[in-house]
């Protein structure tokens, strides 16, 4: 009996070698895909976009601020009595009982700054004691109320301390019915009397003839309320 294996036998351990060296090198061919494609860097994803901040609104209080700065433009005047004297608003004798710091108090607060400040502080009181007039106080003033009180202001102010501006004048000539209707509504109508008194205080009439009172009672006012929060009493003036 011959000690070698059949031919067929032989034939077919060829034939499996053949497939188990073909099967390895198919795997490894595979894994070798598998460790080149590890190599490439992930793809970048770009960041959701990112919309611009939106800026709120003006608040209920910025904008009745505004108007009420506009109806009543003091700043200015404020700050070329500032400029013309040192001592103002006390007068030499009456600064001379003063400390310094006292009379700096009261300078600041009738700078353009300060009468905003102040202007600011009136507003938000306003506010929370009429707070169901807010948005009705707002839309006459914007509709026109402040616009004529700006021009009769500047106008009668101008009239009265430097002999009277054509600008002005012009303003106050070139009003519309539609804004002039809305400072009549203000003026006359009892349910702004709250408005009107943020406006310009106690005691002053508000019409298109006023202009130059309401300037200068108005400044005393300012004057009074500053030595108030000062806390200046009258009796530096005797």
């Amino acid at each position: 009996m011959s000690d070698c294996p059949p031919l067929s036998f032989v034939l077919y351990s060829m034939m499996v070698a053949v497939g188990l060296g073909l099967l390895m090198t198919l795997v490894m061919g595979l894994a070798g895909c598998a460790q080149t494609n590890t190599n490439h860097p992930p793809k970048t994803v770009a960041p959701p976009a990112v919309s611009a901040p939106q800026i709120p609104p003006p608040s209920d209080a910025d904008r009745l601020t505004a108007l009420v700065m506009r109806a009543m433009p003091m700043g200015a005047k404020l700050q070329a009595l500032l400029d013309k004297d040192p001592n103002w608003p006390m007068g030499g004798k009456a600064a001379s009982k003063l400390e310094p710091g006292r009379l700096l108090c009261m300078r600041q607060r009738l700078s353009p700054a300060g009468y905003w400040s102040s202007r600011k502080d009136a507003v938000d009181a306003f506010i929370r004691r009429y707070p169901d007039q807010v948005k009705d106080a707002i839309a006459v003033l914007e509709q026109g109320g402040a616009d004529v009180m700006e021009a009769t202001f500047q106008a009668g102010a101008q009239a009265r301390y430097a002999g009277g501006d054509p600008q002005a004048q012009n303003a106050a000539a070139n009003l519309t019915s539609a804004q002039l209707s809305q400072f009549t509504a203000l003026s006359q109508n009892d349910k702004y009397q709250p408005l009107r008194q943020l406006l310009i205080g106690d005691g002053l009439p508000l019409g298109k003839r006023a202009g130059a009172d309401v300037a200068k009672t108005f400044g005393l006012q300012l004057i009074r309320d500053a030595l108030n929060y000062c806390n200046i009493p009258m009796s530096v003036f005797r």
